[in-house]
């Protein structure tokens, strides 16, 4: 049953639906509103998996989760944070459907209640490793990592500053394989017993893992970057084959979008029918005032069909960029038909705004 908060300031925006476990909250007219079973279902089944995985029993508890349809909607709510205890706040739109972070915030918000907070990279790693969905081992992406030579020590990952500062897809993936290594090489139960420690004092987390896994940091990290090693020699001319795409996400993270250009062209001459990869040359070539090039990449990228339902930025972003391409060049006319062209498609991550920001100072 849908019920419109009567006492909260939000009483005129939000609705919400209780369920054994969860309070879920969402707006009228949204993709939430539309799926609010299934996301409900996702919740609890989630709830009930993560809190046996982690050994924690099941008790009478709600948590509130509050599914926005663009990242900006939280900044105006004052929400700081995907989660607070028992408060989760993820997104859920039409291009979220196939990523929605539910799982991933709901491991967070449970041990967070239960447990106490971990410091990121145990957080991240646990996350990741019971959320995902990789097709592949968490291995295969580490030894990307590592043969990209962007590989962090154990020591380097336990600073909060130095795993926050990586691209979040190194961070996630290279934490979710120490969490695998853990539990392959010492059993989920030891690794459990860890993070439960490392809860209660993570400044003490040297100390915590010598106690429960009898090993240095230092051996503990030199047994996972063999393992590591070993798997990127059994499959490295596969790891070769797939690495630039990832290499040229990363450097443009880092702004080096110079050098992110050589590996995407490395990538279209393997594939040239990649709407993303096309799309993210585009950017690149955009950054470095390059609009006949970038012109030439976005109008490529909408060309082409989707390889993966989840890269649907590709053509929403390359026709936002095509308008600006436009308005660069004082082609205010056919930036309105880019423009329009994107307001005609669902929402996505605050695009609209954007458009509509960009229509404000015509």
């Amino acid at each position: 049953m849908l019920i419109k908060p009567e006492n909260t300031d939000q009483s005129n925006t939000w609705l919400y639906v209780g369920s054994s476990h969860h309070m879920l909250y969402f707006r009228s007219g949204t993709d939430a509103e539309r799926d609010i079973k299934i996301l409900t279902e996702i919740h609890e089944s989630a709830y009930q998996e993560i809190t046996k995985r982690l050994l924690i029993s099941d008790r009478p508890e709600v948590f509130s989760v509050y599914i926005y349809t663009k990242s900006n909607e939280k900044q105006i709510e004052g929400t700081v944070g995907n989660v607070y205890r028992r408060e989760i706040n993820v997104l859920y739109n039409e291009e979220r459907k196939k990523v929605y972070a539910g799982y991933h915030e709901e491991v967070h918000a449970i041990i967070n209640t239960h447990w106490g907070d971990l410091s990121a990279v145990w957080a991240e790693g646990i996350a990741t490793f019971l959320s995902s969905d990789h097709k592949r081992h968490y291995d295969w992406y580490a030894a990307e990592i590592l043969f990209s030579g962007q590989w962090r020590s154990l020591t380097q990952i336990l600073d909060e500053e130095i795993f926050h500062a990586l691209p979040g897809v190194d961070a996630y993936n290279q934490a979710a394989s120490l969490i695998a290594f853990i539990n392959e090489h010492f059993g989920w139960e030891k690794l459990v017993k860890l993070l439960k420690q490392i809860s209660t004092n993570n400044k003490k987390q040297n100390e915590q893992i010598s106690l429960v896994l009898n090993e240095t940091v230092n051996t503990l990290d030199e047994a996972w970057t063999e393992r590591v090693a070993l798997y990127l020699e059994q499959h490295r001319s596969e790891i070769e084959d797939w690495r630039p795409l990832w290499s040229a996400q990363r450097k443009m993270f880092y702004e080096k979008y110079k050098d992110a250009l050589i590996d995407l062209h490395s990538s279209l001459a393997k594939n040239n029918n990649d709407p993303y990869v096309h799309y993210l040359t585009g950017i690149c070539y955009f950054m470095h005032n390059d609009y006949s090039s970038a012109k030439i990449s976005f109008l490529r990228a909408t060309e082409l069909p989707l390889l993966r339902s989840e890269d649907g930025v590709a053509h929403r972003r390359s026709y936002l960029f095509l308008g600006k391409i436009s308005d660069i060049l004082e082609k205010r006319n056919m930036a309105l038909t880019w423009y329009n062209k994107v307001l005609s498609m669902p929402e996505y991550d605050g695009t609209h705004d954007e458009i509509r920001a960009l229509l404000k100072l015509a």
